[in-house]
């Protein structure tokens, strides 16, 4: 009996705020009207349309040194991303929990900083998205693979 008298207590304590809630409810008619008396933001609706109307293409056209006939897709542009920062992570890594490991790339020489190795990609790699053509970004992009997996190799022969 006892059981039965506390969750009536317990379903009484709960459903009391609730259906004094219920008198604040607001009804879909309220909500629509309250939606039409809003004014327009025209400003905002000019910076909507711009945005629309953005050209990817264009914008990097800005940039470009070289002609590029044929630009990267989005898909080939983020795995580009993804790719480099394996690489970059990878390489960090190896050279600073491996004694035997030494950085490949001429530019930055056998024992780079970490600094050094993040600023390479930082600025190589806007060069290469705004200045590659599909084909070429398509070849880095394998290129780039080959180097993790060189690094991923190289981190484990050295465990």
């Amino acid at each position: 009996m006892n059981n039965q008298l506390f969750k009536l207590l317990l379903l009484i304590i709960t459903a009391t705020p609730l259906s004094a809630m219920a008198e604040s409810v607001v009804l879909k008619d309220q909500v629509k009207k309250y939606i039409e008396e809003q004014p327009f933001d025209f400003e905002q609706m000019k910076n909507d349309a711009e945005l629309i109307n953005f050209n990817l293409a264009e914008k990097r056209r800005r940039f470009q040194v070289v002609d590029v006939d044929t630009f990267p897709t989005a898909r080939e542009l983020r795995i580009s991303v993804i790719i480099h920062s394996l690489d970059v992570a990878t390489t960090i890594y190896a050279l600073e929990n491996r004694d035997d490991v030494k950085e490949g790339n001429v530019i930055l020489g056998p024992y780079p900083k970490v600094h050094e190795v993040i600023l390479l990609k930082a600025f190589v790699l806007p060069f290469v998205h705004q200045n590659f053509e599909r084909e070429q970004l398509v070849f880095m992009n394998w290129a780039g693979g080959v180097a993790v997996t060189n690094n991923l190799y190289i981190i484990n022969r050295y465990d």
